[in-house]
């Protein structure tokens, strides 16, 4: 990779980590998911805990999903003329990372290990979530 690529690449991310809207949106996901306790984590750990967990695991996602959307829109500029579609195609591509991670998460907080079937399954699951995670 050359260093311009790299130079864009590190100023389109500056533009997320500056903009009010994106980290309105995550601390509202982020208290979301921890005031409803989604996918059985209700049940399974107080809201301290559950707060950290879904920060945690949004954090990891998210950033995974921003990077790969980011890199994603740079490197196919030459090749998909809609920026949307570019990015939409690095978030996709985040699914796979992100379904690993989730399992890296779980293990943190609940010791449950990861397989290749179970991270490969969470990948399918965070497929459709993943485009959302970049804008």
């Amino acid at each position: 990779m050359n260093h311009l690529f790299l130079q864009s690449t590190l100023r389109e991310l500056q533009v997320f980590l500056h903009s009010r809207r994106f980290w309105g949106t995550f601390a509202a996901i982020v208290l979301l998911f921890a005031v409803t306790g989604p996918y059985g984590t209700m049940e399974s750990m107080a809201f301290g805990e559950r707060l950290a967990y879904w920060l945690t695991l949004h954090a990891v996602a998210w950033t995974i999903a921003i990077l790969c959307a980011v890199t994603a829109e740079r490197l196919l500029q030459g090749v998909i003329v809609s920026m949307f579609a570019r990015m939409m195609a690095g978030s996709l591509v985040a699914a796979l990372p992100i379904g690993f991670a989730i399992g890296l998460v779980d293990y943190a907080f609940a010791g449950e290990a990861t397989t290749l079937d179970s991270g490969l399954q969470r990948a399918l699951f965070a497929a459709p979530l993943a485009p959302s995670s970049a804008f």
